[in-house]
């Protein structure tokens, strides 16, 4: 098989991305694997861990509200992941110039 940039063939995970790849990639800034979305997840975790620990709260009182917090933040924090990867800030920006 003969060489090609453009393709993954002959190469390992961990090679270079491709210019135009890389800046779509969404690298985690720590250890910059490609997929993550810090944001999203800790505003879901955030948000997520207050619903949580005002239902508890509510519910089963102190203890209920460390509870319901943590199983809160798990929640958001996952469901804040998952808005992020749904939203490609690459053609967002695509959308808004193009508008302008």
């Amino acid at each position: 098989m003969a060489y090609d940039e453009r393709t993954t063939a002959g190469r390992t995970a961990t090679s270079t991305l491709e210019p135009e790849t890389a800046a779509d990639a969404n690298l985690d800034p720590v250890s910059t694997e490609g997929g993550k979305h810090p944001v999203g997840t800790g505003v879901g975790a955030a948000g997520g861990g207050t619903l949580g620990a005002v239902i508890g709260g509510a519910v089963g009182g102190p203890v209920g509200a460390m509870v319901g917090a943590a199983i809160g933040g798990v929640t958001g924090g996952l469901a804040g992941e998952g808005i992020a990867e749904s939203v490609d800030p690459a053609e967002e920006d695509k959308k808004a110039k193009g508008a302008a």
